[in-house]
């Protein structure tokens, strides 16, 4: 078991990560998730195995914790919108006209809803302007698997969206 300088660490390292993971979407909630983190940490501590260090193991509740509350959250948040995700998939419209482009802004939110939470953070974020290596940090993956979550959110929201405008919906 850690000592009380390696709990510290991993605390401060945790809070970090989540901290970024959260600033945009509900940054009063950081000290809820580290002290669920510390909770959970706690209650499970007979699982950590010491093949890692004690703060990678900490972080990575904190972030699933994280990515939890993110998928309890309205999962389009007001920095993002649909219609920008939409814009950066680059899926043209046959029909311009602002009717059907709120009715493919809604389409994209409720596509966005389904994906699973990894994709849909890192889509988020990415449409953002956060570079790879921000979404790696923020999720606790590498960059490869960071770019990895991105290129299969766009492919899913694209094959969706395709899906949907072939069956005239």
């Amino acid at each position: 078991m850690p000592n009380t300088n390696q709990t510290a660490s991993a605390v401060n390292s945790a809070r970090r990560v989540v901290a970024r993971m959260l600033r945009h979407i509900a940054p009063h909630d950081v000290d809820d998730v580290i002290q669920e983190t510390r909770l959970q940490a706690h209650l499970h501590r007979e699982s950590f195995r010491g093949e890692s260090a004690y703060s990678t193991w900490f972080t990575q509740i904190a972030v699933n914790l994280t990515l939890m509350r993110l998928r309890r959250k309205n999962p389009v948040t007001n920095f993002v919108t649909a219609s920008e995700i939409a814009s950066s998939l680059n899926v043209p419209s046959e029909n311009p006209d602002p009717e059907r482009a709120l009715i493919a802004r809604d389409l994209v939110s409720k596509i966005l809803v389904d994906l699973p939470p990894r994709q849909r953070f890192a889509i988020t974020k990415r449409v953002e302007g956060f570079t790879m290596r921000e979404i790696a940090n923020a999720t606790g993956t590498s960059v490869q698997c960071a770019k990895s979550h991105v290129f299969r959110a766009r492919k899913n929201l694209r094959k969706r969206l395709k899906g949907l405008n072939q069956h005239g919906r």
